[in-house]
């Protein structure tokens, strides 16, 4: 397994450190990268003509915080049992540069920490968060608090859709080591029950129940499956719930240190269920987020 770790400010890639020490990936590649947005030349500064020096020494400042920036990184990785096999200095808007370098390598996986402590800071980090959200093709690791080296409690979201089914067997394949217990979670909001209920007047069944009943036959044969991770101790929940709400609730209810869903659904379930869910989980929300893409 291939992983690109985006290493910035320490106290923010240290929280994406701490959670891939407790996931517990085997063989887990570690590539450790540091975007520098370079610098044009004087005029960027709207020095003076021959200023050039000024430019230059300031990128050489950049390259230098950088390496100091990757070297510390790496010794942080080896207290918390992991290596990075790569540390790279990459050019470019930092949120582009990382996911053409984790293209370029072909990785599986992006972590990438992420904590607010004020307005500037925020938004300095959240652009490159969102960025990498929006424009990545790997799954994406967005840690955005400290996590201790214990089993870890986590929630899966899931609508069941062949694309979700997908990425849930590509996080199996990972065979991530350090969960402790999973809890599975479908909802299907009282409002699309209704909406769905006024569509399909002439149905033989009543919709609601049925689909109910159909999430949890599918949330338990995902028990079962979940099963090839080891030792974990599962639940399912079925909710009635829009979907933020249920999932707000159930992180809380578990204490759960980690959220896991899908970048997106496809067909019909997916879109109504799914299909808006990652990104403000991922922006918005304080939990930990693993969101899965195929």
């Amino acid at each position: 397994m291939r992983i690109v770790l985006g290493v910035s400010s320490p106290e923010n890639h240290v929280h994406a450190m701490q959670l891939l020490s407790a996931l517990r990936f085997p063989k887990a590649e570690i590539h450790a990268v540091h975007a520098v947005d370079r610098l044009t030349g004087p005029e960027y500064f709207g020095l003076p003509p021959g200023s050039g020096d000024v430019a230059a020494r300031i990128e050489a400042m950049q390259q230098e915080s950088a390496e100091t920036e990757l070297r510390d990184a790496a010794a942080r990785l080896e207290n918390v049992g992991l290596r990075a096999i790569r540390r790279e200095i990459l050019g470019g808007f930092p949120g582009s540069a990382v996911c053409n370098y984790a293209d370029s390598v072909k990785a599986d996986l992006i972590a990438l920490g992420w904590e607010k402590h004020g307005p500037v800071e925020g938004l300095l980090a959240g652009s490159v968060a969102r960025s990498v959200i929006v424009n990545a093709k790997q799954s994406i690791l967005l840690a955005k608090h400290p996590h201790k080296d214990k089993p870890l409690n986590c929630v899966l979201a899931t609508d069941h859709s062949p694309y979700m089914s997908e990425c849930i067997q590509r996080f199996i394949s990972w065979h991530p080591a350090g969960i402790g217990s999973l809890t599975i979670l479908s909802a299907f909001p009282h409002r699309l029950a209704s909406t769905l209920g006024q569509l399909m007047p002439d149905m033989a069944v009543n919709i609601r129940p049925w689909v109910e009943q159909q999430l949890i036959e599918k949330n338990e044969a995902l028990m079962r499956k979940i099963a090839d991770l080891g030792p974990v101790v599962t639940d399912s929940i079925v909710t009635r719930e829009p979907v933020h709400k249920a999932i707000a609730d159930t992180m809380h209810e578990r204490s759960a240190d980690l959220l896991i869903l899908a970048a997106q659904g496809h067909g019909f379930f997916g879109r109504a269920m799914l299909g808006s869910v990652s990104y403000p989980q991922a922006i918005n929300e304080s939990h930990s987020v693993l969101i899965l893409r195929g």
